[in-house]
């Protein structure tokens, strides 16, 4: 049986995800802390800054991350959407007009936490934003929380 071109480039991807050095130091940090070696840990890890994904560590080894083919599969961050369905991206082609290349362009730098809020993809900001009463920017920041919560209970299935 032949492979579809789509899955085998999926599954090329690095199981830390992009964030690997982060997670690499995250896990020597955490068996520091709890005085056991790297191989014993099962934990999930986040990364969390202007790009973020989750990953689950078994025994030293990334598991599972939400990070996928691209930095934009996985949690809303910044600027970029996070996983969407992909049944939206052609709508956007055959029913809003809207050509790959704009497409790329709006889920890479016009979404995620800026798109939601209006006005920033920083969290500080949107913090700062939210406090102040902007619903936008709280909205954003409860949507943004959502998605780490739902990457964190996802890929901790996978340390079973």
């Amino acid at each position: 049986m032949r492979r579809c071109a789509v899955c085998a480039a999926a599954s090329a991807t690095r199981p830390y995800g992009f964030h690997g050095l982060s997670y690499a130091w995250a896990l020597r940090r955490a068996a520091e802390l709890l005085g056991r070696p790297t191989d014993f840990l099962h934990v999930v890890l986040a990364h969390l800054g202007g790009g973020c994904s989750v990953s689950a560590v078994r025994e030293g080894r990334s598991v599972d991350t939400t990070m996928g083919f691209t930095p934009s599969e996985g949690l809303v961050i910044g600027k970029r959407s996070g996983s969407v369905d992909p049944g939206l991206l052609l709508w956007l082609q055959t029913s809003a007009g809207l050509t790959a290349e704009r497409i790329k362009e709006a889920l890479n730098h016009e979404s995620g936490l800026l798109g939601l809020s209006g006005t920033s993809g920083d969290t500080r900001d949107l913090v700062r934003a939210s406090a102040r009463g902007d619903g936008e920017a709280a909205f954003a920041l409860d949507v943004f929380a959502l998605s780490v919560r739902r990457g964190i209970a996802s890929v901790a299935t996978s340390l079973k």
